[in-house]
């Protein structure tokens, strides 16, 4: 499933509530990110193979008020929901530690 990218709050409201009980996974990017633009192809390929997660992607300069809300003060910053609810987060371009938590949120 590729990555969508949300614009608002109620575009990231609306794909969560839409992902139903599986699994979100949300970048809280920015543009001039350095860390953000290298991992973000690794992004988008396991999009292709995590068939049980959504990925989203925040500007997170765009949406500022999802920033403040979710307390995100890094980039990139990786949140996880399930079922509408944030259940884990992992800070910075560490995309083993995301597959961990992808996999334990997912087992």
């Amino acid at each position: 499933m590729p990555v969508s990218s949300c614009h608002s709050k109620e575009e990231f409201e609306a794909a969560l509530e839409k992902a139903g009980s599986n699994l979100v996974i949300v970048d809280f990017y920015t543009t001039w990110c350095g860390p953000c633009k290298r991992i973000a192809p690794q992004i988008a390929a396991l999009s292709e193979t995590e068939m049980k997660c959504c990925f989203l992607k925040v500007d997170a300069e765009e949406c500022e008020e999802l920033a403040k809300k979710y307390h995100v003060d890094a980039f990139p910053t990786f949140l996880l929901f399930k079922k509408g609810k944030k259940c884990s987060s992992v800070k910075g371009a560490d995309l083993a530690k995301l597959k961990r938590k992808i996999a334990k949120y997912t087992a």
